[in-house]
């Protein structure tokens, strides 16, 4: 503990808080500090709005010719229910020094137990104004900026204005100007940032020396839900403290293009609710459950011919040479080693022809923010997990799936068939979609690459090991999800259990019932 002088408060920095009188300031909420000359600073806790008028005032007092021997801590005051989901409220504490120098050591104390990293280039802020329910740019003004400042992080801050802006944006940046990109925006508006800097001549160095964020401001914030910085707040908060780990990537293979994405291979179920509900947007996250019980009401099966390649198969040998795909662009990017060519699944060792009502694949565990698709992801597994539904699932299980969609319902359901994979390929059968003619007698199909329609046909996909660089929170724990989600679908198990022995008067735990009568009379 080292214990600060020069104040008449009792200030004291240990080794995880900072103790101000009474209150103790966990050393990862706080993400700066002010030096003034105003001892009228509010403390206590604002919102971000208050925050913008604070920051400019703090400006404002500490350039005045009066002497700055008060020191404002910014730290975040995070909820006590659900804290990294909830929206933290800003909380400054004023502390007051002797003399200029004391709070300049004070503060100097500070900034080394902090231990933030010196951003020496700019940070380049890729912000979407119409993610969402087009709030990016007021998260940008209203939050992320005012934290930005206060932490002293240089930034450039560009807007984008059409489709592929973001992509367009990171293909041509001067990678000598930036020392990280993050996006604000949805998960849409990361997938294209990254793209533009796997389809560079100089992709190699590019992901090598920039890392990526993400700060959440669309409808799903799958990647902010996996990162466990849900509100934009902690994402700026994860910027400023500037921890990284490597993240997991894979190429899609699509009849037209290669894309190399993070979260997720949809085709039926889910693929259908995320891009019909695309009319709806204004309804932001409201639209997947309004279009998802229409959808379960509808019940669509789909013929596929599935291709795998166990994650622990050794009998397909990678290529002794990678290749970039021989049947359509990118011209740079990752070269595959499984999925070069179109016909490689000839090699794998699982073929399955089938009836599907969803096709799920998973790089990450969150699809968005209630929505745990895979338990058993990790950012860095080396792995793409697949999940598909029996021929035999019914309605009633999907239904009930959506109602406890946040707790991974299906992990425990033979219904519902999952492997992981260094790469499959998956053929839809007898159905049409986007680029392909429609045809008497076909289903309309639609394959979803991380919340994108892409041209419909056979898709083929590989993992790409640790191929970039995120940023993430100090207290991200991969694991807890799947624990939190394991108790939460036992307790569930052990509830229906009792009720069902008590409804049968036999005490033996076994439903009676008819199994096929869900929880309404038309869920069959």
């Amino acid at each position: 503990m080292s214990r600060i002088s020069g104040t008449s408060q009792s200030v004291s920095i240990l080794d995880t808080h900072l103790q101000v009188g009474p209150d103790h300031i966990p050393r990862e909420h706080i993400y700066g500090l002010t030096q003034t000359s105003h001892p009228s600073i509010p403390s206590g806790s604002s919102t971000a709005s208050s925050s913008i008028l604070l920051h400019k005032h703090v400006s404002v007092c500490a350039t005045s010719p009066a002497d700055s021997r008060h020191v404002v801590v910014h730290s975040l005051k995070l909820s006590l229910q659900k804290p990294t989901m909830s929206r933290p409220s800003f909380r400054y504490t004023t502390i007051s020094f002797d003399s200029i120098h004391a709070a300049a050591s004070f503060v100097d104390s500070c900034k080394s137990w902090l231990n933030h990293p010196v951003y020496a280039k700019n940070l380049l802020v890729v912000v979407n104004p119409v993610s969402g329910q087009r709030k990016a740019r007021e998260t940008w003004e209203n939050t992320v900026l005012p934290m930005f400042r206060v932490a002293a992080v240089p930034y450039e801050a560009r807007f984008t204005d059409r489709p592929l802006h973001a992509t367009d944006i990171t293909n041509k940046l001067p990678l000598s100007d930036y020392c990280a990109v993050v996006a604000i925006g949805g998960d849409g508006t990361l997938h294209e940032c990254i793209n533009g800097l796997l389809q560079r001549s100089d992709w190699e160095c590019a992901i090598k020396e920039i890392p990526l964020g993400m700060i959440a401001g669309g409808s799903g914030n799958a990647f902010p839900k996996c990162m466990d910085n849900f509100s934009p707040e902690l994402g700026a908060l994860t910027i400023i403290k500037g921890q990284t780990r490597p993240m997991d990537m894979f190429a899609a293979v699509t009849p037209k293009q290669t894309i190399y994405s993070f979260l997720s291979v949809y085709y039926g179920f889910i693929s259908d609710v995320d891009i019909d509900s695309d009319r709806l947007r204004m309804l932001g996250p409201a639209r997947f459950p309004l279009v998802a019980l229409y959808k379960v009401a509808k019940f669509q099966k789909y013929k596929v011919r599935i291709h795998l390649l166990p994650a622990n198969d050794t009998s397909v040998k990678a290529l002794d040479v990678p290749q970039l795909p021989s049947d359509v662009p990118p011209q740079y990017g990752p070269c595959l080693k499984y999925t070069a060519s179109p016909d490689c699944h000839s090699a794998f060792p699982i073929h399955i022809d089938t009836s599907i009502v969803y096709f799920n694949v998973m790089n990450l565990q969150w699809a968005s923010r209630d929505f745990l698709a895979e338990a058993n992801a990790r950012m860095s597994d080396g792995v793409l997990w697949v999940n598909y539904s029996a021929p035999s699932i019914t309605r009633a299980e999907i239904l009930q799936q959506i109602l406890h969609q946040e707790i991974a319902l299906d992990a425990d359901s033979p219904n519902a068939l999952r492997s992981p994979v260094k790469a499959f390929v998956l053929e839809p059968l007898e159905a049409y979609g986007k680029g392909a003619k429609r045809m008497p007698g076909l289903v309309k199909g639609i394959v979803d690459v991380s919340g994108e329609e892409v041209d419909f046909g056979p898709i083929r996909c590989e993992i790409l090991p640790s191929l970039v660089t995120v940023f993430v929170p100090s207290w991200l724990d991969q694991d807890r999800s799947q624990v939190e989600a394991a108790e939460a679908r036992a307790k569930i198990f052990k509830n229906k259990t009792n009720s069902t022995a008590n409804s049968n008067g036999n005490g033996n735990g076994i439903d009676n019932r008819n199994k096929n009568n869900g929880f309404w009379p038309w869920c069959r």
